[in-house]
């Protein structure tokens, strides 16, 4: 829930760094319903973490960031060139972490053909659509398919897990499609005319 911020984030920047990305009108509007039907969606936690909840709302708040940044610096760069250039960072990065907790023994053929299969799927075509999307529409649109991770899940627990499918599940999901259609322009409400003038 705390990771769809992340439109909200973007929105929030926007104003500060990306004049094309501002998000204004029935867009902003679109922006606040889909992150309402995210809380809808996933449901209040009053325990947990608050640590760790800020640590989730700062990933969020660079995922904005990065975004902006690769819509303004990176627009003219072939996707694939834009993504690969990310993974590698990321990689670089983390390496040392992941050496330094190396199995004691070789994982299974199961987790290794995950790991395989996340990586080029979930992330190398995944960061290449996403990189394309945000040179060709822009950052805040591009952002939206954070609100689409929760309704996922809940498809997903659905049918692979035999989980319940809730009122406030419908309802939030509801909101959250509103939301990325309103964001993205797809569903434009008509607007009222000025008084005195005849629509």
């Amino acid at each position: 829930m705390l990771q769809a911020s992340t439109p909200l984030f973007t929105a929030l920047l926007a104003f500060g760094f990306s004049r094309g990305d501002r998000v204004v009108g029935w867009r902003l509007m679109g922006v606040v319903i889909g992150f309402l039907g995210v809380v809808l969606l996933v449901g209040a936690q009053p325990s947990g973490d608050v640590l760790s909840a800020l640590a989730v709302l700062l990933t969020a708040s660079c995922y904005a960031a990065a975004a902006l940044f690769a819509g303004i610096r990176l627009a003219g760069a072939p996707p694939i060139v834009t993504s690969l250039g990310t993974l590698v960072v990321a990689t670089l990065t983390m390496l040392p972490l992941g050496v330094a907790q190396l199995p004691a023994e070789l994982p299974g053929w199961k987790a290794i053909a995950s790991v395989v299969a996340l990586g080029s799927l979930g992330l190398s075509v995944a960061y290449v659509l996403y990189f394309a999307l945000i040179a060709r529409a822009g950052a805040s649109y591009a952002v939206l398919v954070t609100y689409l991770v929760p309704a996922l899940a809940l498809g997903y627990g659905a049918v692979f897990l035999e989980e319940p499918i809730t009122a406030s599940a419908i309802g939030g999901l509801a909101l959250i499609l509103v939301g990325v259609a309103l964001g993205t322009g797809t569903l434009r409400l008509p607007r009222r005319a000025p008084v005195g003038e005849t629509p």
